[in-house]
């Protein structure tokens, strides 16, 4: 666990997986040993949020993100069981605990795949194959600011398929 600045430093190599929680700068510099790291076959999850720049964001990570992040929409949302093979019935049928209050709406990009959408079909978690490695997206936080997802039943699930992935 490091924050903003210290992570923007850090040798991404000798991590296998990384989490970026709201990261709000980025630097092309990180923005290159990212894409690196992924191609290499590292594993890159995202969660986006307040401090997310979308300009920055679609310009410096356009390689590895799974789409173009367009805007932030809010409402009082839930998610929907996804068909994805990934998740096991129980997890899918659970989905609809996880209400959200806020997430990016993105244009999937034509190799990426939703994996969980919300009612409104807005994306939720995409993942993108890139190189020998993978770029999983949350459009909404990794706290409870936008969302109850972290104190779900669904959450450890989700996140230790996206380990093994």
């Amino acid at each position: 666990i490091t924050d903003n600045d210290t992570i923007l430093n850090e040798d991404l190599s000798q991590y296998g997986l990384i989490y970026l929680a709201n990261i709000g700068e980025i630097t092309p510099s990180f923005a290159k040993e990212l894409e690196e790291f992924v191609m290499d076959g590292g594993t890159a999850v995202i969660f986006l949020g307040n401090r997310v720049r979308i300009g920055y964001y679609n310009t410096l990570l356009k390689n590895i993100l799974p789409g173009e992040l367009l805007s932030t929409i809010e409402g009082d949302l839930s998610l929907i069981p996804s068909n994805s093979l990934m998740f096991s019935k129980d997890i899918t049928n659970r989905t609809k605990q996880i209400s959200i209050d806020k997430l990016f709406n993105i244009s999937i990009h034509s190799e990426s795949e939703a994996l969980i959408k919300a009612t409104d079909e807005t994306p939720f978690l995409i993942n993108k194959e890139l190189g020998k490695g993978n770029v999983f997206m949350f459009t909404s936080t990794a706290d409870t600011a936008w969302s109850n997802f972290s104190i779900t039943p669904v959450f450890l699930p989700v996140i230790k398929m996206i380990h093994y992935f």
